[in-house]
Formats: structure tokens, C-alpha cells, sequence
């Protein structure tokens, strides 16, 4: 193994390890805000945290460069907007375990489309990765009932199959994109772009910021904003550009264990076994992806 796909697979690990702490911790925080709430001050969290360092400690300035406009706005609309308010009401409308066994789902989805739009090679267990993925997602999705679809996480599950949709192309746009500008201008720009989406979304839908007087809340936001979004995108991002769009999905796969361990532990959650076979083959299609 090359010393670059080492270090790549490795910032994805860590980015993946922080990203499978962050599904509970948002399900804890929806007792308090709302999804739109989330969305919005996770973002002033990541302009405020990088502004200055921009600014003050680099040779950048955080200024939306203008050649870049279209492609920065399509990364924030994938990776920010589309993608955090998908999950943020994915995770109220089911459960943090259940979304991030679908969202695990990135990975099929990145490459098939990396081959489609970028050209890559689609291998026979890549293939065979894609239809036991489909497998996993109608066991969660159906609860084990034939040909049906609970209706009370119907809504749930869409948005999070929308989540890792979302995220797919965000990863395979960083990748195609390849702009010549540091990770941190290009992240500060997206939730620049982003925040005015999540202001107007936060105001039509009955905002409960009052509530982030609670110092738990306080402490899970800056966590969510420094960590899992700074951190946790800043380390995602050196992986693409190192080992491109279908490898760097490959840690993804462990962000649904850290998830579920973490949701039984802190949150008390359950969900049937028929659910946590289909997760199961979910992460199963992801490694049989990565077969040499």
C-alpha cells in the first residue's frame, strides 16, 4: 500500500470515527432545536471558527473567489444544505441507528456514480456491492413486511436515503472539481453559501432557539461545528483529493457501528433484528466493494 492511500485511508477513518458520534448526538439535540436550528448554527459555528484563521494565521483570504462561484455553490448545496438538513430530519422522523445504516449506503452510491460521471471502472464486486446494498435498504426500510413500507419512518427513511445521495455527489463534485484553492477557503465558502438557505428554512419553521441556553446544547453544537464539520470535512476532503471519490468512501462503512453503539448506550434506542440484518448487508456490500 502506497504511503498517500495509507494516509488517506487513515483521514477518512478519523473523519468516519467523529461523523458515527454525530447521528446520536443530533437526535439528542432534537429534543431541544429543531433540524433547521441545527443546520444554521452548525454553520455560524464553522464561519466563525475559520474566519479568523483565514484571515489572520494564512496566506488565503476567505473572500468568495468569483471563478469558482458555480462550483463552490454546488458543493454547499450537496455537502451542507441538501445533506444536513436531510439527515438532521431523517434522525426525527426515524431513529440515529436506522439513518446511518442507510446512509452507509453512500458508498454503493459513490461508485456507481463516479463510474458513470468520472469514468472509473466499475469492477464485478462493486457490482455485486450495489445489489446486496439494495438488499440491505429494503430490509430496513420494510421492517421484514413484504412489499411494504412502515409509514410511520417512511418519511425518515427518504430523507436519509436523500442524506447519502446528497453526500455522493458532494464527494464525486470535490473530486471532479478539483479547485485550486486550501480545504479550509473552500469549506468556509460552502456554509457561506449556505447559511442564508438555513436562516430562511430556520424562520419558516417555528424556530426554538430559546433553548440553546442549556449548557449540554452549548457543548454537543460546538462539537458538531468544530469537530464533526471543521475536522471532521477538512480531513474527508484531504482524503478525496489524495485517493479520489470511490476510496475515501470506504471508512464510511464503520460510521454506523460507532452510531448504533453509541444510540443503545446514550439513547436507549432499539430497533428490530430484521432491520439490523439489512445494516448488516449494508455494510457487508461496502467491504465486498473494496475485494482486490
Amino acid at each position: 500500500m502506497s504511503n498517500d492511500k495509507f494516509l488517506g485511508l487513515t483521514l477518512s477513518l478519523v473523519a468516519s470515527l467523529i461523523w458515527g458520534v454525530s447521528a446520536p448526538l443530533i437526535k439528542y439535540l432534537l429534543y431541544y432545536l429543531t433540524g433547521f436550528d441545527i443546520a444554521l448554527l452548525r454553520a455560524l459555528i464553522v464561519i466563525i471558527v475559520l474566519y479568523p484563521f483565514i484571515r489572520f494565521f494564512s496566506d488565503n483570504t476567505p473572500a468568495i473567489p468569483k471563478k469558482h462561484l458555480s462550483e463552490l455553490f454546488i458543493l454547499s448545496l450537496f455537502g451542507a444544505s441538501i445533506m444536513w438538513l436531510s439527515i438532521n430530519y431523517s434522525i426525527l422522523y426515524s431513529t440515529a441507528i436506522e439513518a446511518t445504516l442507510l446512509t452507509s449506503f453512500t458508498t454503493p452510491l459513490t461508485i456507481l456514480i463516479a463510474y458513470i460521471y468520472l469514468g472509473e471502472r466499475l469492477k464485478w464486486n462493486e457490482l455485486l456491492s450495489i445489489l446486496i446494498g439494495v438488499t440491505g435498504i429494503i430490509l430496513v426500510i420494510t421492517r421484514g413486511e413484504p412489499l411494504s413500507i412502515h409509514p410511520k419512518y417512511f418519511l425518515g427513511y427518504t430523507l436519509a436515503l436523500t442524506s447519502a445521495l446528497s453526500w455522493s455527489l458532494y464527494t464525486i463534485s470535490y473530486r471532479k472539481f478539483s479547485l485550486e484553492l486550501s480545504d479550509k477557503v473552500i469549506l468556509f465558502n460552502m456554509f457561506l453559501f449556505a447559511t442564508p438557505i438555513f436562516l430562511v428554512t430556520d424562520l419558516y419553521g417555528s424556530s426554538r432557539l430559546h433553548n440553546i441556553i442549556h449548557i449540554d446544547v452549548i457543548v454537543i453544537l460546538i462539537f458538531l461545528g468544530v469537530i464533526s464539520t471543521v475536522a471532521g470535512f477538512w480531513l474527508f476532503n484531504i482524503s478525496v483529493k489524495k485517493i479520489g471519490a470511490s476510496l475515501a468512501s470506504l471508512p464510511l462503512m464503520i460510521v454506523p457501528f460507532i452510531s448504533t453503539v453509541v444510540s443503545w448506550l446514550w439513547l436507549y434506542e432499539r430497533v428490530p433484528m430484521i432491520s439490523l440484518i439489512g445494516g448488516g448487508l449494508l455494510i457487508a456490500s461496502i467491504g465486498i466493494a473494496y475485494i482486490k
